[in-house]
Parts: structure tokens; C-alpha cells; sequence
């Protein structure tokens, strides 16, 4: 991430007020941290891409925090995404495009379907693209210590494969031995 620049590690410290809020919730009960959330059901996000081209996704996001989101109002919430380069880890593209709420609040502990959209970087290479929730003008969950979700992306990468063999591979194999596997291949770049 950014904030992990040769070898310094920037922590953030909450104030007075977060420290009192935080320890409120502790003796309640309630999540510690007022920025949480759990991701699923990740659907349709492309590991490779054509340059500067818009696409969309499906995920399941479930508010783990003690906050409500809140689609409306002076500070709302998206879901939004950061490009880093895969070889650098340098961000490329920091403020990717927002992603309305699917409705206009989402309390604790609910879980819903986000329909994301994502614009691929202006560049050819190979990226990490995360998945982040943003609290606008206020802060972004990756600094408030709740991992984004990453994914390897390819961008214009002419040969490009993915395999899958569907847990048919033996985890270890002798010399000489034999063994049949299926394993299905999709071409991911751009070569027909």
C-alpha cells in the first residue's frame, strides 16, 4: 500500500474521542472499529482487460463496522477501487470511479449486491486492482486497517491463459509417475 514506503510504517492513532468511542463499543459488545466489512460472492471482474475501457462486476458486501453507510448527505459512502502497478506496488490510479450504495443505508451487520464499476488503467502491464470502500471526505477502509480486495488484472497482454483443473492435480507426485488430470484453459488475452 502506500502508506509502506522504504520500509517505514505509517499506523494510524485514533483521537481522544475515537479512543472513548472505541472502548464504549468494546464494553457493549459492538465492533471495535467503526469501518468494517467482509466481502463475498465476487462475480465477473475480468483478469484481463483492454486499455482505458469500463467494466462491471458483482459482489457481496457485508458492513462489519459500527457505522452506518449511507448512500446520501455531506459524507456518503462508495464502494470505489485503486490501481497499483503489479511489479512497483506504486499506485497508479488512486481514486477510481464510485460506486453508488444498492440502497440508500446499509446498518451493521447487513450484507448486500454491489454492482461495480471499474475503468481499466490508460496503460498496457500488469496490475493489482483493490477493491476499496471509501468514506467520502473522511477516509478510505484500507486506512482504517480493513484489507481491499486485490486482483491480479492484465491489461492489453496479447498471451494470456488461465487454468483450471478443478482440484483434480495431486498435491505431490513421484519421479517417474504418471497421473491423467482434466484441466481447462481460457484465453484471457487478446491473440484469437
Amino acid at each position: 500500500p502506500d502508506w509502506i514506503e522504504n520500509g517505514t510504517i505509517s499506523v494510524q492513532i485514533p483521537d481522544e474521542e475515537e479512543s472513548r468511542a472505541m472502548w464504549e463499543r468494546i464494553i457493549l459488545g459492538q465492533p471495535t472499529s467503526m469501518y468494517g466489512l467482509q466481502y463475498s460472492n465476487v462475480e465477473n471482474i475480468p483478469e484481463s482487460m483492454c486499455e482505458n475501457e469500463l467494466y462491471s462486476g458483482k459482489l457481496k458486501i457485508k458492513n462489519t463496522g459500527a457505522v452506518d453507510w449511507n448512500r446520501g448527505g455531506e459524507n456518503p459512502f462508495y464502494l470505489s477501487y485503486h490501481w497499483l502497478d503489479f511489479e512497483t506496488k506504486k499506485a497508479v490510479v488512486f481514486d477510481g470511479e464510485r460506486t453508488y450504495l444498492p440502497l440508500d443505508s446499509i446498518k451493521p451487520g447487513q450484507e448486500e449486491e454491489f454492482d461495480i464499476k471499474i475503468l481499466s488503467p490508460p496503460q498496457k502491464g500488469t496490475y493489482i486492482l483493490q477493491i476499496d470502500m471509501v468514506h467520502e471526505g473522511k477516509t478510505w477502509f484500507s486506512y482504517q486497517g480493513v484489507p481491499p480486495l486485490e486482483k491480479y488484472v492484465a491489461v492489453n497482454v496479447l498471451y494470456s491463459a488461465q487454468y483450471n483443473d478443478n482440484g483434480t492435480t495431486p498435491n505431490e507426485v513421484l519421479p517417474g509417475q504418471k497421473f491423467e488430470t482434466k484441466i481447462t484453459v481460457t484465453n484471457t488475452g487478446y491473440l484469437l
